[in-house]
């Protein structure tokens, strides 16, 4: 019984080798070589039209799975380099470009030109993020979190000096769960849970 039982283990076992050994991976690394923009990439999303883009400290670039496409000050209308977050806003097809001194770029996927979000609190964006109303959060690294609404196209804020317990530390990220809360991670200040009931 006991030899049986050997048997049979050696026999499974062997049956996961088989199948492990029938899978293989394959990895490739893409570089400065390959044609992106930098070889430090801060940020990777991915658009409707399937389009990769990457965020980094010397421009954002787009890659179709064979060919990148630059885009930095010197050859279109963004503002900036030195970028921080991706954000690909669904609603109206741009993607959303958090940079670490001057605001955000939007990129127009259809009309393919570049303008710049006006009325926010700073222009030192460090996170975006989804709203469950589809509006857009906009975490800066310094006085707080502006909310974005893709309906009125308006820009709120919510600085941290006005909301009990945030006044302090600086602002990395921020995500929405789905009972009304706002995470915020924070600098020293560790984690800010806000309660956004009733503020969208």
């Amino acid at each position: 019984m006991r030899n049986n039982l050997i048997l049979l283990c050696l026999l499974i076992l062997g049956e996961f080798q088989s199948i492990f050994s029938q899978t293989q991976y394959t990895f490739k690394r893409l570089t400065m070589t390959d044609g992106m923009v930098s070889n430090y990439i801060v940020d990777v999303i991915q658009d409707k039209q399937g389009y990769i883009w990457m965020a980094s400290e010397s421009g954002l670039c787009k890659f179709d799975g064979k060919d990148f496409t630059i885009y930095n000050t010197g050859n279109s209308a963004i503002k900036s380099n030195a970028h921080n977050v991706l954000y690909y806003n669904e609603a109206d097809n741009t993607v959303w470009v958090g940079t670490q001194r001057d605001g955000v770029c939007i990129f127009n996927c259809e009309t393919q030109t570049f303008t710049n979000l006006a009325g926010m609190m700073t222009e030192d964006v460090t996170d975006l993020s989804p709203s469950s109303d589809g509006g857009i959060w906009i975490t800066h690294y310094h006085l707080g979190i502006d909310y974005y609404s893709n309906q009125t196209k308006q820009i709120t804020h919510y600085k941290a000096k006005d909301i009990k317990g945030l006044d302090f530390g600086h602002f990395w990220c921020a995500r929405e769960d789905k009972n009304g809360h706002l995470y915020a991670g924070l600098q020293k200040g560790g984690l800010a849970v806000i309660d956004i009931r009733g503020l969208l």
